[in-house]
């Protein structure tokens, strides 16, 4: 033991680390708490030198309970024990070198008040991520179980065999947006894709200014497939979100900054438009009706972005609401006005309250129902939406993946729209984008407007019709 004391300060910070794990086990053996207090003093000495940048450090870059070997979620410290000693020693212990020197300082000095805090801090961000993927869990489960299948059309049959295995894969989930996972809701996956990236970004800085992409891309999570010009990264779906928020700006806009508004997006795929909206608009309360994976990834994708948000699911709806079945369910504004996110499966859109929502969104995804479903959808967008409500629809004009031919042409609008905006869709020209206003016109149709639009292309309305 003595010669082992002697050539401590000879040993990496990862050698030291794995002597103090065995020298804790043996807490009440005075060579072990001997041990303990050599390597204590090598780490106070090294410290000083981190903090003066002197040294690098050579541990675990995750964080000091990770270097200290304190593991959480499935493959964690089981034994209460165990992890009660780790806690213990990482609260009395003299931190190596890790991570950064200002890192390093918000550790404070072994057993302060700073320490302490630190510590509550660590461990109840852990408690409520428990608790978050749990209800996740439970929430894809459930609406796993009670989703119609006569809704999800044969688009949808494309899921790999293995895909709902991985969606609960920690390392899968984490890189999803170019894996299986986001297969068929992220167009970054689609072969030769980097080479169409530099040509939308040229168009779409013609369209937003520069600025406006760079304020509102979003590369960080899920691991995308980016492109780099100049030293910057872009993720092709990612252009498009801007797009679409772009457009939906000024409407977005009109709304009183005071006030909590109601945004919903049918099959918002993994929430990016959603967060772009939440992030410059904190006011709004953004509804995500999708199929349940897409439901669980967008849970994960939003509570990435801001750990902090407040999301609704359908467990905690149910648990709020203390009803036994999702038949009991009503959706009510007031249910909703202190959160951030609501996230549910589709068919639950039938439970909101009449007439309060003020923007409805889909983007590329009616395209993907059958007809069944589209019907669905927009006799509950005619009843939710409010007087003056705005729907945003980008969508292709025909396409036949869903077991039925859907057009554009043929959605079943009722005669109370207006459209601010029909045109060819940024960069897909197969693709048309509407926004359309909801009015209390008499003896209005939806044809007469068609037919009156201007600079728009006539003979193209005429082709809707």
């Amino acid at each position: 033991m003595t010669d082992l004391i002697k050539n401590l300060a000879s040993k990496s910070d990862v050698e030291l680390m794995k002597i103090l794990e065995n020298a804790n086990r043996l807490s009440s053996d005075p060579r072990a708490i001997s041990l303990k207090e050599e390597i204590f003093r090598i780490w106070q000495d090294k410290a000083v030198e981190f903090l003066r940048s002197r040294i690098t450090a050579d541990l675990d870059d995750k964080g000091v309970l990770s270097a200290f070997g304190y593991r959480v979620g499935h493959q964690g410290i089981r034994s209460q024990e165990i992890r009660q000693q780790k806690l213990e020693l990482i609260l009395n212990a003299n931190i190596p070198p890790i991570m950064s020197p200002t890192y390093l300082r918000e550790w404070g000095a072994p057993n302060s008040f700073k320490r302490k805090r630190k510590l509550v801090r660590i461990l109840s961000k852990f408690i409520k991520g428990a608790e978050n993927r749990t209800r996740n869990r439970l929430s894809y489960k459930l609406a796993k179980n009670i989703f119609p299948k006569h809704l999800i059309s044969k688009h949808w049959d494309i899921y790999p065999p293995d895909f709902h295995r991985n969606l609960f894969n920690k390392d899968k989930i984490k890189s999803f947006r170019s894996n299986e996972l986001s297969f068929k809701l992220n167009d970054s996956l689609e072969k030769a894709v980097l080479s169409r990236t530099r040509k939308v970004l040229n168009q779409l800085s013609k369209i937003t200014g520069k600025m406006f992409i760079e304020e509102n891309k979003e590369i960080v999570v899920g691991n995308p497939k980016t492109l780099k010009i100049f030293d910057e990264a872009y993720d092709y779906h990612d252009l498009f979100i801007i797009y679409f928020f772009h457009t939906l700006y000024p409407f977005l806009s009109e709304k009183d900054k005071n006030a909590h508004f109601f945004v919903c997006e049918i099959g918002g795929g993994y929430g990016a438009l959603a967060h772009c909206i939440k992030k410059n608009f904190p006011r709004a309360v953004c509804l995500l009706f999708d199929l349940p994976e897409q439901n669980y990834v967008s849970n994960y994708y939003l509570r990435k972005l801001n750990p902090n948000a407040k999301i609704l699911n359908l467990d905690a709806l149910i648990k709020i609401k203390n009803i036994k079945s999702v038949d009991d369910l009503q959706i009510e504004k007031l249910d909703l006005v202190e959160y951030d996110y609501v996230i549910l499966p589709g068919y639950l859109i039938e439970k909101i309250q009449k007439s309060f929502i003020d923007i409805f969104i889909n983007t590329r995804s009616f395209m993907e129902m059958n007809i069944e479903t589209v019907n669905f959808y927009f006799s509950h967008i005619h009843r939710a939406i409010n007087k003056s409500g705005v729907l945003y629809c980008v969508n292709r004009y025909t396409k036949k993946t869903s077991g039925d031919t859907i057009k554009f042409k043929n959605f079943p609008f009722d005669e109370k729209w207006s459209f601010e905006i029909s045109r060819r869709s940024f960069s897909q020209p197969l693709i048309h984008e509407a926004l359309l206003r909801r009015i209390n016109l008499k003896n209005y149709t939806l044809k007469q407007e068609l037919m009156r639009l201007k600079p728009y292309d006539v003979n193209f309305f005429k082709s809707l019709l």
